[in-house]
């Protein structure tokens, strides 16, 4: 219901020169003022299944990461000190981390002290958002995560180019055969409009540049990477294992459903991936987006399934350009 498209309707379209003059606030005070109103005076409801008065909230902000900390007012850089909206954990701290630190993590009582001490570098916080003055909100206790980014544009096209190229130099497959068997691989149906591009040298030179592939393309590899190419790769390989366990890791975490008991083991799967990538790629360090998967595990115990966080913001740029097809959005 969340993610279909005739239940996502438009509430305010900004041009980026206004919000850089005016700033993220300035744009949510009328949206802070009408939801307020809403929930004081609510809505009058008369239907077959229900009549009375509703009164509407916000639960929870979705989005992707940067526009998120735009929002919620954390800070704009991934490079910051604090870089973290869940946790408090130093990047130099972060860059080696293998699982959540729960006496890092951010809520009301850190947020207003980090608020009173006005210093970016030391908090990660660069202002108190509008959004905290709505009723029973706190972007404290907004758990949304951005699976799109975190893991299809930031850890999978990561480690994929670092375990092909191990692979390709240890003599496995070469390049040339790998990208026949991409071309020639029959994805079927579902991913008949999704499939990957062919691979480049250089791309796999660089692993923390572009990819080459969007981030539906980098699902439909890497998920397909074993039908591909694994009976070229022996059994117990090391840079092999750590495919299969981020591939482990992306089903629960898109999972429809996920028990209390599968939400622990997540969390114990991605501390093994995490040291397994330190282990083997020595001169690597955890970027980011693989820190804020250690708090998927408790994200999925507060919010439940992530995988509703995640459809409705890659959809959502449709409907816009449906009803301004001049513009281009971001």
């Amino acid at each position: 219901m969340q993610s279909s498209l005739n239940n996502i309707h438009l509430l305010a379209l900004v041009n980026s020169k206004i919000l850089s003059k005016y700033g993220m606030d300035a744009i949510l005070y009328q949206f802070v003022e009408d939801m307020k109103d809403l929930y004081l005076h609510g809505i009058s409801i008369d239907c077959p299944d229900y009549s009375g008065v509703v009164r509407p909230q916000l639960f929870q902000v979705i989005g992707d990461n940067l526009g998120l900390h735009n929002m919620l007012g954390y800070a704009g850089s991934f490079s910051a000190n604090y870089y973290c909206r869940f946790c408090k954990m130093h990047r130099s701290n972060a860059a080696g981390a293998l699982q959540e630190d729960v006496g890092l993590l951010r809520d009301k009582e850190s947020y207003n002290k980090d608020i009173a001490t006005a210093d970016l570098t030391q908090t990660g916080l660069a202002r108190s958002s509008l959004l905290n003055y709505l009723p029973k909100y706190h972007v404290s206790q907004n758990f949304a995560v951005d699976i799109m980014h975190d893991i299809f544009e930031g850890v999978a096209p990561l480690e994929v180019k670092l375990i092909l190229e191990q692979l390709i130099n240890d003599g496995h497959f070469t390049l040339s055969e790998l990208n026949h068997k991409i071309s020639s691989f029959n994805y079927g149906f579902t991913d008949s409009k999704s499939h990957p591009s062919l691979i480049q040298s250089s791309s796999i030179a660089n692993p923390l540049g572009a990819s080459g592939q969007s981030a539906a393309q980098m699902m439909c590899l890497t998920f397909n990477l074993p039908l591909i190419i694994g009976h070229k790769v022996p059994e117990n390989n090391n840079f092999w294992e750590l495919l299969l366990l981020l591939l482990d890791i992306i089903k629960l975490i898109m999972s429809a459903s996920i028990s209390e008991e599968e939400s622990f083991a997540l969390g114990a799967m991605i501390r093994d991936h995490h040291g397994l990538y330190l282990k083997i790629f020595p001169h690597m360090h955890l970027i980011p987006k693989h820190h804020f998967l250690l708090h998927y595990p408790r994200c999925i115990k507060l919010l439940g399934p992530l995988q509703q966080c995640n459809v409705a913001t890659e959809s959502i740029p449709e409907i816009f350009l449906q009803l301004f097809p001049k513009y281009s959005v971001a």
